[in-house]
């Protein structure tokens, strides 16, 4: 975490998967109950990916004490979180503790994005949490996939295209599509 002189705001960013021990949170995907929260009306239970929650609890403590040092020392300064593959979700779920902790709504930029939340009532509150939200993945990368079953989602994921044409066998080269997300003509006519 850091503040952005250029930018003039906190950032916090997560990075991709690193050892095995990554390895084997990314496959510890069935949901699990997160957290309730009050979102309009009614009481809602937050479900996410089982392996990516219990990463994030882990460190939840200190990233909140870290942010919320940084925001008493940049105060109204807006927040920016950042995250590529496993760092995607890491970065989602801190941009919704960000809003429930501080009532700080951050803008969220992820790269590689997973999916890591589970459900329509779910997503719409993750959704409501951040002031603006891009999730991107490209259309042949097999992480930006993952959780592949019905109901897992992400807040505003928009697909790129290296390629123009999707083939299921590009899903199988990671190397390339999945390290991708530095060329600038894959966010030609995003705002």
């Amino acid at each position: 975490m850091r503040y952005d002189k250029e930018r003039d705001c906190v950032q916090v960013i997560f990075q991709c998967t690193d050892d095995d021990s990554d390895w084997a949170v990314n496959l510890d995907f069935p949901q699990k109950i997160y957290d309730k929260i009050i979102h309009g009306n009614r009481i809602i239970q937050l479900k996410v990916h089982g392996g990516w929650g219990a990463m994030w609890l882990a460190m939840q403590d200190s990233v909140r004490k870290e942010l919320k040092r940084l925001l008493a020392k940049h105060p109204g300064r807006p927040v920016e979180v950042f995250g590529w593959s496993l760092g995607s979700a890491m970065a989602m779920l801190a941009a919704e503790d960000i809003y429930f902790k501080f009532g700080v709504k951050p803008y969220l930029y992820t790269f590689g994005s997973v999916k890591p939340f589970y459900g329509k009532q779910t997503y719409e509150y993750v959704r409501d949490c951040c002031e603006k939200a891009y999730n991107f993945y490209d259309h042949c990368d097999v992480v930006g996939y993952m959780v592949p079953f019905p109901g897992w989602r992400a807040i505003n994921r928009v697909k790129l295209r290296l390629e123009p044409h999707f083939c299921i066998t590009k899903l199988f080269n990671p190397s390339r599509f999945h390290t991708q997300y530095h060329v600038p003509r894959l966010y030609d006519g995003i705002e």
